[in-house]
């Protein structure tokens, strides 16, 4: 993503209850949620922020929520999650999160909230929280270790928080769902806008293509050109609309905008939505 393009927030809250000492296949259940953190601080870029709170009697910090320019320094925080006493409550949780994200000015502000699908206490008022926050472009993604009673509840916080849902039956699973999460929340790399896209002079991809002919287009995914790729049209800020690089025998093309009337003006003009 440019430097210029709005940047993600993402604020993890996780169960540091007493269960999440347990041993699971020879490792404590808190470390594997430690390298969940961890790799999805990893994933994110510089110019976004991240923070990791442990929720149980009460909730702190462990990684304030910080830009990711130090990455070392942030992860070396993360590590400092222990699990403590008592359960884990939601209520607490949610408004912990609402306050900690409606401070952040950046245009993807996401939780991931981490509890026991057994022993998660003080629903409260926590639907409406996440309600009002997904109305104000906050989204809650839930994730239940293990599952039991407190499912269902689970379920509906992600629900009407706009997020994902996700039962690790395992702890072991967490890293992978963190970041498949996080992947998902941060596609918003999207430049819109009407514009002319400007075709490379002399590429063989645009052979026989009169470029006054290029109809405009009204958005494209923000991408980074690949080592070796070339180059078939770029946008105004110099962004890759069409590229092609070898593969193999093979070559592949990636198309970065749309054929759907959404994106393209001459499917627009000429095929309305019906």
């Amino acid at each position: 993503q440019r430097k210029s393009f709005p940047s993600t927030t993402v604020l993890i809250v996780v169960d540091t209850s007493g269960s999440m000492a347990m041993i699971e296949d020879g490792v404590e259940k808190y470390k594997l949620a430690i390298q969940a953190a961890e790799r999805t601080a990893e994933l994110l870029s510089p110019m976004d922020r991240i923070g990791v709170a442990g929720s149980t009697d009460d909730i702190e910090y462990v990684a304030p929520i910080a830009k990711l320019t130090n990455k070392a320094a942030v992860i070396s925080n993360i590590r400092k999650l222990r699990p403590g006493g008592g359960g884990v409550y939601a209520e607490p949780s949610m408004k912990f999160a609402d306050q900690a994200l409606r401070a952040e000015d950046t245009k993807v502000r996401h939780l991931i909230f981490l509890a026991d699908g057994a022993d998660t206490d003080m629903y409260g008022a926590s639907l409406g929280i996440a309600s009002a926050m997904k109305r104000d472009k906050i989204t809650t993604t839930v994730v239940a270790i293990g599952d039991g009673k407190d499912v269902e509840f689970l379920k509906q916080l992600a629900a009407v928080g706009g997020g994902q849902y996700h039962l690790a039956d395992k702890a072991s699973k967490l890293p992978q769902i963190f970041t498949q999460d996080v992947a998902t929340i941060s596609r918003s790399a999207i430049e819109e806008g009407a514009f002319f896209p400007e075709p490379a002079i002399g590429e063989e991809i645009l052979s026989g293509i009169d470029p006054a002919a290029i109809p405009p287009l009204y958005a494209y995914c923000l991408t980074d050109l690949r080592p070796l790729a070339r180059l078939g049209m770029r946008s105004p800020k110099e962004d890759p609309l069409l590229a092609t690089w070898q593969y193999g025998l093979g070559t592949s093309l990636a198309f970065t905008s749309d054929a759907k009337s959404q994106w393209n003006a001459f499917v627009r003009a000429h095929y309305p939505p019906v």
